[in-house]
């Protein structure tokens, strides 16, 4: 029997969500689009509902429009914006907006943050450079800022992340969303807990990390909103660029792709 997938891509300005063939086949694609919220100077904000609501529109639609029923789905998965933090309460629900990789509030907290864990600590264990939008620097611009917003979080996750958790109930992150986070060693492939006792967030604040190509749960009680019925695996996914670039079969040395969208990368 064919088997066909549904692969989930929440993009900055729009989520998009496409069936397709064990051959790799294209039968439907389906978009919804969202704003990014400016209320202040340097603020990128988004409502995590709006994400799902929207998400939950472009599976029933791609459903259709492939002729489809969603217990034909043999597997989701999941790609998306990077670097943004979507906070939870003790209920699981967003605190407040979420704040994505595009805000440059915490251009100072980065000076901050080099200078408490050092160059040395971002070149050989974080690998990357710190700036605004990142997760790391999110946080530490919260816990100065909005100290009342901050003492109700008790989960913060990556985009994607959030829409499987509304799938499954589980918190879970992949290593190459979570390398872009600055909390994540590179080395031992998991959280930081140097770092994050260095820049007092709880680990158990964040997700727990699964490789990218792995069954992590089954979808549970979505299908009056998607038409996805309960127990269709659900694989964990990764970050938008490093799902590009694999697509793209960007695997060797001297092979480059660039990416144009609302922010820009080559790979």
């Amino acid at each position: 029997m064919a088997k066909y997938f549904l692969g989930i891509d929440l993009g900055t300005s729009s989520v998009r969500a496409g069936i397709y063939g064990e051959d790799g086949s294209r039968l439907a694609i389906s978009a919804r689009t969202y704003p990014i919220e400016t209320p202040v100077p340097g603020a990128s904000l988004q409502d995590p509902e709006l994400w799902w609501s929207r998400t939950c529109e472009a599976i029933t639609e791609a459903l259709s429009l492939s002729e489809l029923k969603g217990k034909e789905i043999s597997g989701i998965s999941f790609c998306g914006q990077m670097h943004g933090a979507v906070l939870l309460d003790n209920s699981n629900n967003p605190v407040c907006p979420a704040i994505i990789w595009a805000d440059s509030r915490s251009e100072k907290e980065c000076a901050e943050i080099t200078a408490i864990l050092g160059k040395t600590v971002l070149r050989d264990t974080l690998m990357n450079r710190i700036f605004p939008g990142t997760q790391a620097a999110i946080i530490h611009w919260l816990r100065k800022h909005d100290i009342q917003t901050w003492r109700r979080v008790r989960r913060i996750l990556l985009p994607k992340d959030y829409l499987r958790f509304r799938m499954c109930g589980l918190f879970n992150s992949d290593p190459s969303d979570a390398s872009a986070t600055l909390l994540f060693d590179q080395n031992q492939r998991d959280w930081s807990t140097d770092v994050l006792k260095k820049l007092g967030i709880p680990i158990e604040f964040l997700p727990y990390i699964v490789a990218s190509d792995q069954v992590i749960a089954e979808t549970e009680g979505i299908e009056e909103v998607t038409g996805i019925p309960d127990g269709v695996p659900l694989v964990l996914g990764g970050s938008d660029q490093a799902a590009a670039a694999l697509g793209n079969a960007v695997l060797d040395e001297g092979v480059m792709f660039v990416a144009v969208g609302t922010g820009g990368q080559i790979v």
